[in-house]
């Protein structure tokens, strides 16, 4: 990893304090990722307040991949990208961001390749999950500032999620890339 290359794309301190119940993380500022030529040079702002849980690792794996890494500040970038939803090409890029910031971090070729894949292949399920989220108003942002957001739903918003994913899913395949 090249410091000066580092400070170029990632031009600001990623600071964040955990909610009450630790399983999310708060934005304390704005957090900003530059992209390179190849993805557009484009500038992604992360908002103050958003929410992250840095790398989705399942439970199993975690003894080799945790939550947190090298990889951390890419998966907030990867966490917001998300977030703001979109159409398949809106994931493709988000998932190339994670990848190129990743590599930006320098996070080793083999951890990098296998946090991409499952991004790539699994995302699905978060990317359609943030959607129906959003349609319910659940938003990912701490408002309150008191760092007692928990984003914790009820057994019927889980219900109605569930509902909601094979469709959203058959509309997503159903869609030209």
């Amino acid at each position: 990893m090249n410091i000066e290359e580092f400070n170029a794309h990632f031009p600001e301190k990623l600071i964040v304090s955990p909610t009450i119940n630790a399983k999310m993380w708060c934005l304390e500022r704005d957090f900003i990722y530059i992209t390179t030529p190849e993805l557009g040079e484009k500038q992604i702002i992360v908002q103050q307040s958003f929410l992250t849980d840095f790398a989705s690792v399942p439970i199993p794996i975690r003894s080799l991949i945790p939550k947190w890494g090298k990889y951390g500040r890419a998966a907030v970038i990867h966490d917001w990208l998300y977030y703001e939803g979109g159409d398949q090409a809106a994931k493709k890029f988000a998932d190339k961001v994670l990848l190129e910031a990743m590599k930006i971090s320098g996070v080793n070729w083999f951890i990098r390749t296998v946090i991409y894949k499952a991004v790539d292949w699994f995302g699905i399920f978060a990317w359609i999950s943030n959607q129906v989220k959003k349609q319910h108003g659940k938003e990912k942002f701490d408002v309150s500032r008191e760092k007692n957001f928990t984003y914790e739903y009820s057994p019927l918003w889980d219900r109605e999620l569930k509902k909601q994913i094979p469709d959203m899913w058959k509309q997503w395949r159903s869609k030209p890339n």
